[in-house]
């Protein structure tokens, strides 16, 4: 189960994966699964996903079906997204089904999401996640700092490129990686 850029045709899948990666804590009810459509903020995620710079999907497939996607956008302008840092920052989504949580699915996910980012010419990318989301321990072993606390919710961001543009994300520590040669400087 290797990591692989997710396909044109498969980005309708966005909305059902948005829907997973909602957090809602113990004891609480979930929303209903068209939240995704009806309030702006989260359709924004994915409708006209692949249109947009800073459009990148990952994902997992096992056995023919994907069980796993992580994907940036940047969503700024008037009605920014929930981990919105700037106008050139993408955000992160990603969401593994349920069944397949804990084998270590989200973290191959990202760290090629934050390699694919880089070589997309991005120094940084960024979340809002949940504080009591389990998934934030994983954000923070990949990297990501905190750099604003917002209610419930935490706005971490992963710096990628160090200041000579090598990659310094996950999986790549210490390796000085160039930069494509077709990605600019």
């Amino acid at each position: 189960m290797e990591p692989r850029l997710l396909l044109p045709e498969e980005f309708p899948l966005l909305r059902d994966f948005l829907y997973l990666a909602i957090h809602v804590p113990d004891g609480q009810t979930a929303p209903p699964r068209d939240v995704v459509d009806i309030d702006p903020l989260l359709a924004r995620y994915w409708k006209g996903f692949g249109r947009k710079e800073g459009d990148v999907a990952v994902c997992s497939e096992l056995d023919g079906r994907i069980v796993g996607v992580a994907w940036t956008r940047i969503l700024g302008g008037k009605h920014p997204g929930y981990g919105h840092i700037d106008d050139k920052t993408p955000e992160i989504a990603i969401a593994v089904l349920p069944e397949y949580r804990g084998l270590g699915i989200g973290e191959e996910l990202l760290t090629v999401l934050l390699y694919q980012s880089w070589c997309e010419d991005k120094d940084q990318v960024s979340l809002s996640v949940d504080k009591d989301n389990p998934a934030r321990h994983l954000y923070e072993r990949l990297g990501f700092t905190i750099v604003e606390e917002r209610g419930a919710d935490l706005l971490m961001v992963k710096t990628l490129a160090a200041e000579d543009g090598s990659y310094i994300g996950p999986g790549w520590e210490g390796l000085a990686v160039p930069r494509r040669p077709d990605a600019g400087t």
